[in-house]
């Protein structure tokens, strides 16, 4: 074999090392931009009392109706409660 096409032994730990550091590098600046929100995208103090009792009332009616499967019936009383407190999965 050719002495010009030889690879030092530790001359692939080295590219690998510069590699990794050249990839963490690159990432560094995004990840920190993402940590610092804004004051205004913090999540509020939550739904009221009132509301909760509301949405409960909507939600145990639809549960009502889907036992008695009234599923048509179900839906706004459903759709009454995620309007009340909107689900974070919608």
């Amino acid at each position: 074999m050719n002495d010009q096409h030889r690879v030092h032994p530790g001359g692939r730990l080295l590219a690998v090392l510069l590699s990794g550091l050249l990839a963490t590098s690159a990432i560094a600046p995004y990840a920190k931009a993402q940590s610092t929100q804004p004051a205004a995208t913090a999540p509020s103090a939550g739904p009221s009392d009132e509301d909760k009792l509301k949405a409960r009332t909507f939600y145990n009616a639809g549960i009502a109706k889907l036992e008695a499967k009234d599923y048509a019936g179900a839906l706004p009383e459903f759709q009454g409660a995620n309007r009340t407190i909107p689900s974070p999965c919608a």
